[in-house]
């Protein structure tokens, strides 16, 4: 995983709405795998595609917004949410 930008933490002017929705699906779950946001949110969403959930999570996890809990399947978890700062 990439290391952690604290200087440069993300504002909500700078997320889109996927990256809003990541954020609002980890905040009511203590986890996620990509796979089963990308599937919740493809569900109620346009379809969105494998790789383009992985960038936003990437994202989100470079500014520190977001962590992986376990390595090897790559669970996610809420840090801080760029929304209330």
């Amino acid at each position: 995983m990439a290391a952690v930008n604290n200087s440069t933490m993300l504002t909500d002017e700078m997320l889109n709405d996927i990256d809003r929705w990541l954020l609002d699906y980890l905040d009511a779950h203590e986890w996620a795998t990509p796979a089963l946001m990308r599937a919740e949110y493809n569900e109620s969403h346009e379809t969105v595609s494998r790789r383009w959930v992985s960038r936003r999570l990437t994202r989100l996890a470079e500014h520190g917004h977001i962590e992986k809990v376990n390595q090897k399947s790559s669970e996610y978890r809420l840090v801080e949410d760029p929304r209330d700062g």
